[in-house]
């Protein structure tokens, strides 16, 4: 069995992947309205997913046959993406025995798939812990045989509805931020849990709908600093949400993931930091 299947959340996406000869890899996904919030932007937690393929990808290359897990994701938005493609360059800053961490710069293409060309719009850093790979995991492209430009686009997963709406994700309280998900096929990992892509749609969507309803003005989320705690069951998978700051321009609010069908076993916890929209 090969990860992802064809009807999946990272096929969704369809990003396209170019793995450089200079130790870096780009992940470049296609404007799509069905992946960008209700003011126009890519919305956080897809670009979040997005580093996460491009750091993923460069590690695949120096880890195989191996897996990796993805620890913390810290990302900052410098300016909303409207245009496209995105293009999340990532590079390798440590590898350790056991912990690796990666380095991502995310740009704006405008228009044209140049990544020097484009418009900074976020940075990321993101940790990861290396698994030695179980007989019982699907198997992944031998990097020797994998092409240095492959997308990751089915026709299976075209979207044909908002990201958010096919992955499942419904909002039980939008003024508390209490959304859930069940732990379905079209939004698990090789693992079995949830992917960490949807983890962080989920962890920034429940922090926007909170900064919303406190704020009582249109915001987005900007900013996200994402900690993967354990891994989740059938779920339903549900946020907690509790504010730390709010203020007039903006709002920081810490938001858990937790498995309701499992004790309420914490899976993620993040902060969020949700701006006013000028």
């Amino acid at each position: 069995m090969i990860y992802p299947p064809d009807d999946h959340f990272l096929r969704a996406l369809a990003s396209e992947i170019r793995i450089g000869g200079d130790g870096t890899c780009t992940a470049l996904l296609p404007m799509n309205p069905h992946l960008c919030n209700d003011q126009g932007g890519v919305r956080l937690g897809v670009i979040a997913a997005l580093v996460d393929i491009a750091g993923a990808t460069i590690l695949g290359e120096l880890l195989h046959p191996d897996r990796m897990a993805t620890v913390s994701l810290s990302l900052q938005s410098q300016r909303a993406a409207r245009r496209g493609p995105l293009m999340a360059c990532s590079s390798l800053l440590r590898k350790g025995s056991r912990q690796l961490i990666v380095s991502v710069e995310v740009r704006d293409g405008g228009g044209a798939e140049d990544f020097a060309g484009g418009e900074a719009t976020a940075q990321a850093l993101l940790g990861f812990s290396r698994l030695p790979r179980l007989p019982e995991q699907p198997d992944l492209p031998d990097p020797a045989t994998r092409p240095r430009v492959s997308s990751m686009a089915h026709p299976a997963s075209r979207l044909k509805e908002p990201l958010l709406e096919r992955a499942g994700v419904r909002v039980l309280d939008a003024a508390a931020g209490v959304v859930e998900i069940d732990n379905h096929d079209w939004v698990r990992n090789s693992f079995g849990t949830l992917n960490g892509g949807v983890v962080a749609l989920l962890v920034e969507f429940a922090g926007e709908l909170a900064a919303r309803a406190r704020m009582g003005v249109a915001a987005v989320s900007a900013d996200l600093d994402l900690y993967y705690v354990g891994q989740s069951g059938a779920g339903p998978i549900r946020s907690q949400v509790t504010p730390l700051r709010v203020a007039a321009e903006h709002c920081v609010f810490r938001v858990e993931l937790r498995d309701s069908g499992a004790d309420d076993k914490l899976l993620s916890v993040g902060n969020v930091h949700a701006s006013r929209l000028p």
